[in-house]
């Protein structure tokens, strides 16, 4: 299985994805993830869905070839990932260990928020590739919540 779709109790502003064992401070908000509204750590990433308040979106983790964006999309992040284990999507009221199973190493990792237009309705996308030697994390387009294309990130 390539790619896994689940319906997640979002909650605290946050989508947590990580490979391996959970490590508590891969999940403080420094002033400066707060800001690019994302923590970026090797195997372990949390981002801010911008949507506040408590809720439940479809979010799906998959792994390609290639990359293509939504069409929906509002935000995209594009960082480095190393998978070194299972694979764990979650939110504080909700955790899921994934039926995704892609070798272990490293990928180019795409995090999209979308908003479908036919039903006004916030979701999210992980898209994983073969990893292409890029270690730096940028926004992919320009978005209404601060992002500027190609402002790199923080990768911890």
């Amino acid at each position: 299985m390539n790619s896994q779709q689940i319906d997640l109790e979002i909650s605290h502003h946050q989508i947590h994805l990580r490979s391996g064992d959970f490590n508590p401070k891969n999940e403080q908000w420094s002033k400066e993830d707060i800001i690019q509204g994302a923590i970026l750590t090797a195997s372990h990433v949390t981002f801010d869905p911008i949507v506040d308040g408590d809720f439940a979106a479809m979010v799906t983790v998959s792994f390609q070839h290639e990359f293509t964006a939504s069409k929906d999309a509002l935000r995209i992040i594009k960082f480095p990932f190393t998978v070194v284990g299972d694979l764990v999507l979650s939110s504080v009221p909700a955790e899921h260990t994934l039926l995704v199973s892609p070798e272990e190493g490293t990928y180019t990792g795409y995090f999209e928020i979308c908003e479908s237009e036919e039903v006004s309705e916030v979701y999210y996308q992980f898209t994983f590739v073969s990893f292409g030697g890029e270690k730096e994390a940028r926004f992919v387009m320009d978005d209404n919540f601060g992002g500027k294309k190609d402002e790199l990130l923080i990768v911890q």
